[in-house]
């Protein structure tokens, strides 16, 4: 005689021999006298299915509606368990517990009634399925790199990146990366020059247009890209070899030069199309006594690139020349001659073609001084617009009296009209008396970090330098300090 034992499926208890049967009982509500109940029939024509066998989340199990029935219990279980893992649905589809193992299970299915005129049905045939073992294993990578350089920034059509991608379901997204290069395609640098995500779309043939903050970094010139697939589930794929592509952007053509002259101190030379050229190129100021263009009395080549800090972007894209009266030295001219100037933009050879010499421009060199120009940045820059030139100014007229001795110092930094605070700590209080040195630390209107040093020396001569601090770094600052009333006062110029 077989044993028997005893399998508890959602709570029911339910005698087995040598074949499990789930008997209607148990959970059908009170029995009424004038009410008379019927057990449902038992779901037939179950099966369970999937799409792929190591993934319990791709299983359904299905079978034939049951009339009369409220809902249905999917009862999963091994040989051997004593109690089953159970899930429900209202339709006749139904989905495995997820939080299976690998292994062999069963399923039986039971029709659910209301507990009052309908009890629920006996569990079906058993169904037998198997859930395997997954391997984690990496993404594949992507292929067929290629990038399409035309752009057209008035129309917001930026380059266009192309790649065949991973056909899996399993993409998050792809992760780029530029690299400056060499001609043969070997990297300059371990860091990117930009980087970026591309959504994985479903297609498998991806083409993406960089926006124009990832574009913006790029300038002609040898490229290497890497790409690889992002994997939105770890526990089944890690992410996918890194794919690399030498690219090269190359022969292009260069715009006109667009340039305008100022004559109030020496002469100053500005291209003002600058920012339809890229940074790295070379403009190259040529003056001219003559309005042919053939007696070159003074030149200059200034490579064009930006500075980017709190208070804006200066660009290196202009040029002055000293006016003097009597015989001019080099690159020198001569007060009350008239010049003709033209600019040309030059690139390296094989990246760029040469833009077209810019029209002559007549200017009268009308008043003697050495030429400023804001340099498409700050106004007042000086000789080729370089950062922090001519009107950008960084002050500290004075700082507030302090203890003597004391050991912190407050004041503030007046840069291009925004008030930046500064603190000094007591750095050291030297035996003799000789400096009293403070180091500085502050923020600026943008939240970077502000440094420096302050020092008040015995000779009462004070020396303030303030360092990174946008396009002012290392700007030193003298003055001299007196005491009164045991109190410092700081004067600086």
């Amino acid at each position: 005689m077989s044993k028997k034992r005893l399998l508890t499926l959602g709570g029911i208890a339910l005698c087995t021999c040598a074949a499990i049967s789930l008997a209607a009982c148990g959970d059908n509500g009170p029995n009424k006298s004038d009410i008379t109940t019927t057990p449902l029939a038992v779901p037939t024509n179950v099966k369970v299915n999937t799409t792929d066998d190591t993934d319990v989340e791709a299983f359904s199990v299905t079978f034939d509606a049951v009339e009369n029935a409220s809902s249905y219990r999917i009862y999963v279980y091994r040989d051997g368990d004593t109690k089953a893992k159970v899930t429900s649905t209202t339709t006749t589809t139904g989905e495995l517990p997820n939080d299976l193992e690998a292994g062999k299970y069963n399923v039986r299915v039971m029709a659910v009634g209301n507990g009052i005129t309908y009890t629920n049905s006996n569990g079906s045939a058993e169904v037998e399925f198997e859930l395997k073992t997954w391997e984690v294993k990496p993404l594949g990578a992507v292929t067929d790199i290629a990038m399409d350089w035309d752009f057209d920034i008035d129309a917001a059509q930026y380059p266009t990146l192309s790649f065949t991608g991973v056909e899996s379901s399993y993409v998050q997204y792809y992760y780029a990366q530029f690299f400056a290069a060499d001609a043969q395609g070997n990297k300059t640098g371990d860091e990117a020059t930009t980087f970026f995500t591309i959504p994985s779309g479903g297609s498998a043939e991806v083409e993406y247009m960089l926006t124009a903050d990832q574009y913006g970094d790029l300038t002609p010139g040898y490229w290497v890209a890497e790409i690889y697939a992002k994997s939105s589930d770890t526990d089944r794929y890690t992410d996918g070899a890194t794919a690399s592509a030498k690219l090269a952007w190359t022969n292009v053509s260069l715009a006109v030069p667009e340039v305008t002259v100022k004559n109030d101190s020496g002469i100053a030379v500005e291209v003002e199309n600058h920012l339809d050229l890229y940074e790295g190129v070379d403009f190259v100021f040529n003056v001219y006594s003559d309005e042919a263009g053939t007696d070159l009395v003074a030149t200059k080549t200034v490579e064009y690139t930006s500075n980017y800090s709190m208070f804006g972007t200066t660009y290196t894209n202009s040029a002055s020349f000293t006016v003097v009266e009597g015989t001019p030295g080099e690159n020198e001219l001569a007060k009350g001659s008239t010049y003709y100037i033209a600019v040309q933009v030059k690139g390296e050879d094989g990246i760029y073609s040469n833009s077209p010499v810019s029209e002559l421009v007549k200017v009268e060199a009308a008043n003697a001084g050495s030429g400023s120009t804001g340099g498409g940045g700050f106004p007042g820059g000086g000789a080729g617009g370089g950062p922090g030139g001519g009107g950008a100014s960084l002050t500290i007229a004075s700082i507030p009296a302090f203890a003597s001795g004391a050991a912190e110092v407050k004041f503030t930094v007046d840069a291009m009209g925004t008030a930046c605070n500064i603190t000094g700590s007591l750095n050291a209080t030297p035996t003799d008396g000789s400096t009293y040195s403070y180091t500085l630390s502050g923020k600026g209107g943008m939240n970077e970090t502000i440094t420096g040093t302050l020092e008040l020396k015995s000779d009462n001569t004070v020396v303030c330098v303030v360092k990174g601090f946008g396009p002012f770094s290392d700007t030193t600052f003298n003055g001299t300090w007196t005491v009164a009333d045991g109190q410092i006062t700081i004067t600086l110029a």
